[in-house]
C-alpha cells in the first residue's frame, strides 16, 4: 500500500522542505512502512525505516507506561501523592499532588520552571524550582499540559526502582516492546538530526536537541515510526503480545472529567489525547522536540495505529497534508478542529486585561478600546476574540484568522483568574 504511495509522500516531503520523514501504519497485524530523505541536510546519512527521531512529548507515553508498570507491581498507586515517593517534595507547594493527576495534566504544576536551563541537568534542583512555583489552580480542578510533570513521574520511577529513568524505561518498557534504547541526553547521537525550516527562504539549518537529565521523561527518547507502531499496537492489545500484559493499557484510554484540553485535544486520558472525528475517536500525542514533528495515532475499534516522523519544524504541515492522502486510502486520521469564535459575545473587556505567568512563560492582555490584544515582547502578536463560557480565538492581527483557542478562567469570585492557552494555564499575577 505504501509502496504504490511512495512519489506522493516524497513530493510532500519536497514541497514542505522536510529533510528525513518516515510513515508507518499498522491495520492488525499488517504493518507497512514508508522512509525518505536524510536523516541530516547536506550529508549522505540515509532516512531509513530504522532511523530515531527525537520524538519530543511522545516520550511522555512511554514514561506513563513504566508507571502504569510499577502500579501493576503494586509499587506506586495512581492516586497517591508524590511525597510519599520523593522525599525532596514533602512540605513542598506540590508534594500532595497524586500520580493520576500528572498523569492526566490536571495536577497544576508548572510546564517549565524560570531558569529551567539552568537546572535541567541536575534532578533535585530540577523538582526544587518546579516545586518553588507552587500549583497554577487546584490539583485536579483543570487541564494544563506540563512538561514538568512528566518529569516528576520520571523522578518517581527511578526512586522506586532505583534506577534512572533511563534505565528503567528500557528494561520495563523499550525492552519488551522490541525497542532499542535511543536517547536525546547525552553522549554520542544516535539518533536524526532535528532542523529548523526557513518557509520564506527555504533554508534548511540542522540543530541540536536541548533535552537535560532532569527533562529526559517528558521528551528525551528518540524513535523511529516503526517502534511507535510498537507502543501503539502494544496499547490496543493490551500488552498481550509482550511482558507488559499486566500493565492497565485500557486506563490510559479512559478520558478524565475535569480534564478539558481546549485548542489542544477533545479530551484525555492517562497521558493520551483523544481526537473526535465524526462518530468516531482516535488516541495519541504529537511531539515537537527541537527540529522535529512526530504524531502517533491509534484507532481502538478499526484497530489501526498510524505513526508519523520528521526531522524538521515543517514535518507538521507535511503531516497535516498526509491527512487527506491517508483518507483517499481509507484512513480518516482524527484531529482536533476547536470551534472558532466569530464575534465577540462579550463586552465587558476589563476584567481579562493584566499579566498571567505559568514558570518561565509570561503573557500580557492588554484592553485596546473594546478588543483584547496579547502582547509578547511589547508586540502585539494576536487579537482575542471572546465568545461565551470564557472561550476565545487568537487571531492574526493581519489576516484576522484564526490561530489558537484558549480559554479564561473563572476564580471563586467569579473573577478571572487565569488563562488557558495550547492546553497549558497561566494564573494572573497583575
Amino acid at each position: 500500500m505504501l509502496d504504490d504511495q511512495s512519489s506522493r509522500y516524497d513530493r510532500l516531503r519536497h514541497q514542505t522542505k522536510t529533510p528525513g520523514t518516515q510513515l508507518t501504519i499498522s491495520r492488525g497485524s499488517a504493518v507497512r512502512s514508508w522512509a525518505g530523505g536524510l536523516e541530516e541536510h547536506g550529508t549522505d546519512r540515509v532516512m531509513t525505516a530504522d532511523s530515531a527521531v527525537p520524538i519530543g512529548s511522545i516520550t511522555k507515553v512511554f514514561t506513563a507506561v513504566l508507571v502504569l508498570a510499577l502500579v501493576a507491581d503494586d509499587e506506586v498507586e495512581l492516586d497517591a501523592p508524590i511525597r510519599r515517593y520523593l522525599r525532596a517534595l514533602r512540605g513542598t507547594p506540590i508534594g500532595g499532588v497524586s500520580v493520576r493527576q500528572l498523569l492526566t495534566h490536571t495536577s497544576g504544576v508548572v510546564n517549565e520552571p524560570p531558569g529551567a536551563e539552568a537546572v535541567a541537568h541536575s534532578v533535585p534542583r530540577y523538582l526544587q524550582a518546579v516545586a518553588a512555583c507552587g500549583t497554577l489552580h487546584e490539583p485536579g480542578s483543570a487541564f494544563s499540559y506540563a512538561n514538568a510533570g512528566s518529569s516528576i513521574l520520571g523522578a518517581v520511577a527511578a526512586e522506586v526502582t532505583g534506577m534512572s529513568w533511563q534505565e528503567a524505561v528500557d528494561a520495563i518498557v523499550l525492552a519488551p516492546l522490541g525497542i532499542t534504547p535511543r536517547f536525546v541526553t547525552g553522549g554520542k547521537r544516535a539518533h536524526a538530526c532535528g532542523h529548523a525550516v526557513n518557509a520564506a527562504t527555504g533554508r534548511v539549518r540542522p540543530v541540536d536537541q536541548g533535552v537535560g537529565l532532569a527533562q529526559a521523561a517528558a521528551g528525551g527518547l528518540a524513535c523511529s515510526a516503526d517502534d511507535l507502531v510498537k507502543l501503539g499496537r502494544a496499547l490496543l492489545e493490551g500488552g498481550r503480545q509482550t511482558a507488559l500484559d499486566e500493565v492497565d493499557f485500557a486506563a490510559m484510554l479512559v478520558p478524565e472529567p475535569s480534564a478539558k484540553p481546549v485548542g489542544l485535544a477533545d479530551a484525555w486520558g492517562l497521558s493520551l489525547a483523544r481526537y473526535d472525528i465524526a462518530e468516531t475517536s482516535w488516541w495519541g500525542h504529537d511531539g515537537m522536540a527541537t527540529g522535529t514533528s512526530c504524531h502517533l495515532r491509534i484507532h481502538p475499534s478499526e484497530d489501526v495505529v498510524v505513526a508519523f516522523t520528521a526531522n524538521a519544524t515543517s514535518g507538521h504541515e507535511m503531516w497535516r497534508a498526509l491527512l487527506p492522502v491517508l483518507e483517499d486510502q481509507g484512513i480518516v486520521v482524527g484531529e482536533h478542529h476547536p470551534p472558532t469564535p466569530t464575534k465577540a459575545a462579550l463586552r465587558a473587556v476589563d476584567g481579562y486585561a493584566g499579566d498571567y505567568r505559568n514558570g518561565d512563560t509570561d503573557y500580557r492582555i492588554v484592553a485596546r478600546g473594546r478588543d483584547l490584544v496579547l502582547v509578547v515582547d511589547d508586540e502585539p502578536s494576536a487579537r482575542l476574540v471572546l465568545a461565551e463560557d470564557g472561550v476565545f480565538a487568537l487571531c492574526d492581527p493581519h489576516s484576522g484568522k484564526s490561530v489558537q483557542t484558549g480559554l479564561f478562567l473563572a476564580g471563586a469570585d467569579n473573577s478571572v483568574a487565569g488563562l488557558q492557552i495550547a492546553g497549558r494555564v497561566a494564573r494572573k499575577v497583575s
